[in-house]
């Protein structure tokens, strides 16, 4: 489980920035990239802020701690479709984990601790909405392995792990969880060329990551083809989903507009 202070076993020198970094990793991504990713990497600590609820993420799943979490973020959407809601939350959990990993493999070549075992999520205390997830330590400078490898502690130690209790406690259907952990990591991927300046290679080794149907060892890709990428009219392209995460059904939050699969995700985006 996670500590205050971070394991001073890591390699330094691969970690520029230890005094920032101590506290997050954020200072460290910013650094390495000349400051591409301004607002990324923030939801990674090594320090308890001690403003969150600091729970170890697999015992959050446990029926009575999630209904709880749950409940707690209901009460800011009254009346919604408990799915729904369970849906929307779990948007709040898979950017912040899924963006980040990612950035730090594509970009630092860094395999950060970041199983279900090994870190604990931060949720705010009133809404229960996490907030970011306390790492053990800043993880290894591994520019030899793969990406496969620096992605098994997020997407097979991780989700893997949390996404059918998160479907057997609230009744979503695991590929609903699954696009929903998808769309982040596609769209960082994307963005990472297109937005942020990165090498378009780190994009085309992402997009393998996440579209190809099975991993090396065989193991059975469960996000492949949960999105489906088209240019829209207005040229951009966009990624389509195949099934629908029901944000539609939260008042005040709306849908996914054109790049929702059922009709009432489309006309609830537009008011």
């Amino acid at each position: 489980m996670p500590q205050g202070d971070h394991n001073p076993g890591y390699d330094r020198a691969a970690l520029p920035l230890q005094a920032a970094a101590r506290h997050g990793l954020s200072e460290m991504l910013r650094a390495e990239t000349a400051g591409r990713y301004p607002d990324m990497g923030e939801a990674f600590l090594l320090d308890d802020p001690g403003d969150a609820d600091r729970v170890p993420c697999r015992a959050l799943f446990s029926a009575d701690r999630f209904t709880s979490v749950i409940d707690r973020f209901a009460a800011s959407y009254p009346g919604s479709d408990r799915r729904a809601l369970v849906s929307l939350w779990t948007h709040f959990y898979f950017s912040a984990l899924g963006i980040g990993a990612l950035l730090f493999w594509l970009e630092l070549r860094r395999m950060l601790p970041l199983g279900a075992g090994e870190v604990d999520v931060l949720l705010d205390p009133s809404s229960g909405v996490p907030k970011g997830f306390l790492l053990p330590d800043a993880g290894r400078h591994r520019p030899e392995a793969d990406i496969y490898a620096a992605m098994r502690a997020p997407i097979r130690d991780h989700l893997d792990e949390i996404i059918p209790q998160i479907a057997a406690q609230s009744g979503l259907g695991r590929k609903v969880l699954w696009t929903n952990a998808n769309a982040y990591m596609q769209w960082i991927v994307r963005e990472m060329s297109r937005s942020y300046g990165a090498a378009p290679a780190l994009t085309t080794e992402g997009l393998a990551l996440l579209e190809e149907p099975q991993w090396p060892d065989g193991w059975k890709n469960p996000m492949v083809r949960t999105i489906r990428m088209e240019t829209a009219e207005s040229g951009d392209l966009l990624g389509f989903r195949r099934i629908c995460c029901l944000r539609y059904a939260v008042p005040c939050v709306g849908g996914c507009g054109e790049i929702c699969p059922v009709p009432e995700g489309k006309a609830a985006a537009n008011g």
